[in-house]
């Protein structure tokens, strides 16, 4: 689960695009979107740990 969080906040959360992205999509919106991107990334990574603790 803690890879499925780490890659996905890697590829979704941009911290150092930050800057570029208030300058081009406003403020409220690059932090919105890096917010739910934050929120996203552990959603998926709890629907990943419930399909692999699946005994098959």
């Amino acid at each position: 689960m803690q890879i499925a969080v780490f890659i996905s906040t890697l590829t979704m959360v941009g911290i150092v695009s930050l800057p570029m992205e208030i300058k081009y999509l406003g403020r409220k919106t690059a932090i919105l979107r890096n917010t739910l991107s934050f929120l996203f990334a552990f959603l998926t990574a709890w629907i990943m740990g419930l399909c692999l603790s699946w005994n098959f």
